[in-house]
């Protein structure tokens, strides 16, 4: 009876995965395309993916088994959400601009579905590709997946920057690296790696439903509050938006550097004790 749960959940994962990838693909390919904007966009997803790998491969919360394998699926997941997700936030735009609450934009609606996208994937692959023993161990997964749905949410920024520079395509594809990397190309990670923890003590059995709903709410909250950040630096007067910008990039910082030594910590502990965050 669990293998056919097991197979279930699997087939589940790869025909969602399988959907979200060419809506993705679709999205990507609407978007305007500048060999500029283009090359810019791999050369940050190389370096993001390559850089997680190093920091993921040998990360001791990891499941037991073969690394790659959540890895993987976390990373490719993260990539198929971000198509579903573009699809929907323009939909939620488009709405609030019609009832005139345009001044909610991203800060309210996108963390919401950017989230439960998120959450779905760690919640599948936690149940049907890998055997957890700790709750922390989930916490890998979801930073994977928000590294993944970073690669492909960064095109769709840095082809915006370019189309909109007046000056030229390199300055427009420079200045919108430049941010997404100051911003934090980790901000993901850390909103589904406290996501996943929630997952991670439901499946482990260490917690009740309540307890994935507390933690997504927390990875919406803190998802909010970095769109809210954003926002008000858009609409703050000049004096303010830096000590905006300069608070929203040390605190996201900081959340990822937190969330990364914090989960190699309690990874290294004997798996007979649980923890939390």
């Amino acid at each position: 009876m669990r293998q056919v749960h097991v197979s279930f959940l699997r087939w589940g994962f790869v025909i969602l995965l399988a959907a979200g990838l060419v809506v993705t693909t679709r999205s990507l390919i609407n978007d305007p395309r500048t060999a500029v904007g283009m090359t810019f966009s791999v050369g940050l997803a190389v370096i993001v993916l390559a850089l997680t790998w190093l920091l993921l491969r040998r990360h001791p919360a990891l499941p037991q088994g073969s690394r790659w394998v959540p890895i993987g699926l976390g990373l490719a997941w993260g990539l198929a959400c971000s198509g579903p997700a573009v699809f929907f936030n323009t939909a939620a735009s488009k709405i609030l601009d019609k009832v005139d609450l345009y001044w909610l934009e991203a800060a309210a609606y996108s963390p919401v579905n950017e989230e439960t996208l998120k959450v779905v994937g760690v919640a599948l692959i936690c149940a049907g590709f890998v055997k957890l023993h700790r709750a922390i161990e989930a916490v890998p997964i979801g930073i994977a997946v928000g590294v993944g749905f970073t690669a492909g949410e960064n095109p769709h920024f840095i082809a915006d920057r370019v189309i909109k520079d007046l000056d030229s395509d390199v300055i427009g594809a420079v200045s919108a690296t430049v941010i997404r990397i100051l911003t934090g190309p980790f901000g993901h990670s850390v909103y589904t790696g406290l996501a996943a923890f929630g997952v991670g003590v439901l499946v482990c059995r260490t917690g009740a439903l309540r307890s994935v709903l507390g933690w997504w709410f927390l990875a919406f909250a803190v998802h909010t509050a970095g769109n809210l950040a954003s926002t008000l630096a858009g609409i703050a007067p000049d004096d303010g938006v830096l000590w905006i910008i300069f608070g929203r990039v040390i605190v996201g910082w900081v959340l990822a550097v937190w969330l990364y030594l914090r989960s190699r910590k309690l990874g290294a502990r004997p798996a007979e004790r649980n923890h939390s965050l």
